[in-house]
């Protein structure tokens, strides 16, 4: 009975030292709450330093926890038998497991898509032929490692892993009246694999990414070409404008060198009816050039000459005087 009490007393302490370690520690985090609301927050990162250290021992402690189990020779075991998953997963061959073949079975069916009949029990010598799935060679029980020696349809060696083979539902002492298979005697073909599988499916990834690339190439190209052919076409329009500006230039230069231009650029000139300042205005003349069609003197008396030029405007005929003021060029054959 005393043994009996004094356990009840040690779960009761247990129990009160948990409840006084949940209360340290909500007292903890409202200490942190409050500092926090009124900005202080030294205090805060300073109180922030005992809890990181106690997640960061706790870090540590399971690492180490960790590496010890890692150590073990459970978890080596373990570890060697997650890598052949993956090795069989990704698609290469396991080594043979004898304690998987069946070497013991005097009746096989074939299972892999095609398995190869050779002369000697092993992956180097001659093909004599090939069962494909579902065929059902009669065995001698004669065995060589991972091999069986068969002596119907063909007579040789197969592999008979259990990659490749398995038991027969129940024993058939001769060939089966149908048996499926397909004479290679000249070929020199290696079982399939997963792996053969996967390169082929890589190779075909391969062809398919150098078509994407060329295509891709070949668009490319054909867009710079285009892009070329407009440069250049713009070249040459550039040019033809710029020539076509000149030939008009050397037009105009030799139509004022034989022929008289006046040009008006004063927005204020008037074409009078006669050639008097004091006759009626016809119309306001805007700037450009004019190509006269006479030219006179006029004598004023004793206020001198005055000199105009008849001109015709929008089937308008009228003068204009030869001044300064209304004209602001003229060619050299005008007088």
């Amino acid at each position: 009975m005393p043994q009996k009490n004094n356990s009840q007393d040690n779960i009761s302490q247990s129990g009160n030292a948990g409840r006084d370690l949940i209360q340290v520690a909500g007292n903890y985090i409202h200490y942190i709450q409050r500092k926090a609301l009124i900005g202080d927050w030294g205090a805060v990162m300073i109180a922030l330093v005992p809890l990181f250290l106690f997640l960061y021992g706790g870090i540590v402690a399971g690492q180490q926890i960790v590496r010890v189990f890692d150590s073990s020779p459970n978890a080596s075991s373990n570890a060697s038998s997650n890598g052949n998953v993956e090795a069989r997963e990704i698609g290469t061959k396991p080594s043979p497991d004898t304690s998987q073949n069946n070497l013991h079975e005097r009746c096989v069916t074939v299972i892999t898509p095609e398995l190869n009949v050779r002369t000697k029990p092993n992956q180097n010598s001659g093909i004599v032929g090939a069962l494909t799935r579902g065929a059902q060679p009669s065995t001698t029980g004669e065995t060589a490692d991972n091999w069986l020696k068969i002596n119907a349809p063909y007579e040789g060696w197969i592999n008979g892993g259990s990659i490749y083979t398995q038991p027969c539902e129940k024993p058939l002492p001769t060939v089966a009246s149908n048996p499926t298979y397909q004479s290679t005697a000249n070929t020199n073909r290696p079982e399939p694999t997963e792996a053969t599988d996967i390169s082929r499916k890589e190779a075909e990834e391969t062809a398919r990414q150098v078509a994407l690339q060329q295509q891709r190439e070949a668009e490319e190209t054909a867009r710079q070409a285009a892009l070329q052919q407009q440069r250049e076409a713009e070249a040459a329009r550039q040019v033809a404008l710029r020539r076509q500006r000149e030939a008009e230039a050397a037009a105009e230069a030799e139509r004022r060198r034989t022929t008289c231009i006046v040009t008006i650029s004063n927005s204020l000139v008037s074409l009078m009816s006669e050639h008097d300042t004091f006759s009626r205005e016809l119309t306001r003349l805007p700037a450009g050039d004019y190509t006269p069609i006479q030219h006179t003197i006029v004598d004023k008396g004793f206020l001198g000459q005055e000199a105009w030029f008849e001109i015709e405007v929008n089937g308008r005929t009228g003068w204009i005087r030869d001044d300064s003021w209304t004209l602001s060029d003229k060619s050299s054959p005008c007088p």
